[in-house]
């Protein structure tokens, strides 16, 4: 199972956060085709979501102050 956190950059501050769990659980899939033609057979990847680089999320940050949050899914 791959690490389920990532870091956001807050672009009001300019802050990158320590690691963030990730929420979100709706699944990525991708489909591939197996051989190089329309007839070929397909096959279907299917792995967590993660965010990636320079995509809006929505975070909540625990008010402890202490930088602690997660992320709950992107935009």
């Amino acid at each position: 199972m791959p690490k389920m956190t990532a870091r956001v950059k807050i672009q009001d501050t300019g802050t990158v956060t320590g690691d963030l769990k990730i929420v979100q659980n709706k699944p990525t899939v991708v489909i591939e085709l197996e051989k190089g033609t329309c007839e070929g057979e397909f096959k279907a990847v299917v792995s967590p979501w993660k965010p990636t680089v320079g995509q809006w999320v929505v975070c909540i940050f625990k008010p402890d102050g202490d930088g602690d949050g997660f992320i709950l899914g992107g935009i």
